[in-house]
């Protein structure tokens, strides 16, 4: 439809912009003073009624001069899309003959990929998402010396990783050693705190039993220090009886120069006595050689002192 048409077309509307202008220079200074200006409100209304009943006008109007543009619109939307339809079925046989091309253009660029990538994928440093990334556009003669370099630094990396491998390896075995050596340290500490405990039970026995052997000697020499100071006792009681005995003899009268004096037994008791308590005891160590020998001094001194009694 031109232009000229489309004019002529719009002429048909029943309100024009000047009508339109003129109807807002009328309406617009309507007022209503409050609810109780019921003239005021009346001519409102009236004016809105007059504005809406153009306003209908021109939507009826509207449609009306719509529908038989629609009913073209419609056609011609049918009828491109029967021709494009048609066309489309060539379009399409055209595009899938391309595509075919494409596809298999592509399948030999991903065989050739995966080919490259079965000989380099995975190798130091990268991994085989990495390396498809890499090696996709490269040609022939890039991607062998790509492969070169990449097989030689995995050599070397993989060395390297072997180091680390045995350095690790020898590190734990060496931890291990030191854990046995630990092990056989504590048990032969434990062994020896036993060995320890042990020997000093044994020494807590034997010096009981010492203590007990010591006792046993004591008692036994007690007794026979007892029996032998009885046995002294008893010598001295019989010494005694026979000094007794001769006290009770008639005396003789006293003689001079070679004859016997009564006083000359005196004198013979003192030396007697003197020679006992001067004897000199012998050096001991033991504590029962100490005591025997004091016990022995003690006894001494009191025969000395019993020689000395006036008789």
């Amino acid at each position: 439809m031109n232009l000229e048409l489309i004019k002529t077309e719009l002429e048909k509307y029943a309100i024009a912009d000047a009508a339109i202008a003129e109807l807002h220079e009328l309406y617009m200074p309507l007022k209503i003073n409050g609810i109780a200006d019921k003239k005021g409100a009346l001519v409102v209304y009236k004016a809105r009624r007059d504005v809406a009943t153009k306003r209908c006008d021109i939507e009826a109007k509207r449609k009306e001069l719509k529908a038989d543009s629609l009913a073209y619109g419609k056609a011609v939307d049918s009828e491109a899309k029967r021709l494009t339809d048609n066309l489309l079925v060539i379009e399409n046989h055209l595009k899938q003959e391309e595509q075919k091309v494409e596809d298999e253009r592509i399948k030999i660029e991903a065989e050739r990929l995966n080919a490259r990538l079965d000989l380099i994928g995975g190798l130091f440093p990268y991994t085989r998402y990495t390396w498809a990334q890499i090696i996709k556009d490269m040609d022939d003669e890039k991607f062998e010396s790509e492969l070169a370099k990449a097989r030689i630094g995995h050599e070397t990396e993989q060395k390297r990783l072997a180091e680390i491998e045995k350095e690790k390896t020898k590190q734990e075995e060496e931890k291990e050693i030191l854990r046995k050596e630990a092990v056989a340290q504590e048990a032969t500490r434990l062994f020896l705190v036993a060995e320890n405990e042990k020997m000093r039970k044994q020494k807590e026995e034997l010096k009981a039993l010492e203590r007990e052997l010591m006792l046993d000697r004591q008692r036994d020499e007690a007794t026979q220090i007892n029996t032998k100071a009885d046995a002294l006792r008893a010598k001295l009681e019989e010494l005694i009886d026979e000094v007794d005995r001769n006290e009770q003899r008639p005396k003789v009268p006293e003689h001079t120069g070679s004859v016997w004096r009564e006083d000359d037994d005196i004198d013979k008791m003192r030396v007697f006595a003197a020679q006992i308590e001067s004897l000199i005891p012998p050096i001991v160590v033991s504590n029962t050689a100490k005591k025997r020998v004091l016990f022995a001094m003690d006894s001494l001194s009191d025969i000395g002192q019993y020689l000395r009694e006036d008789f």
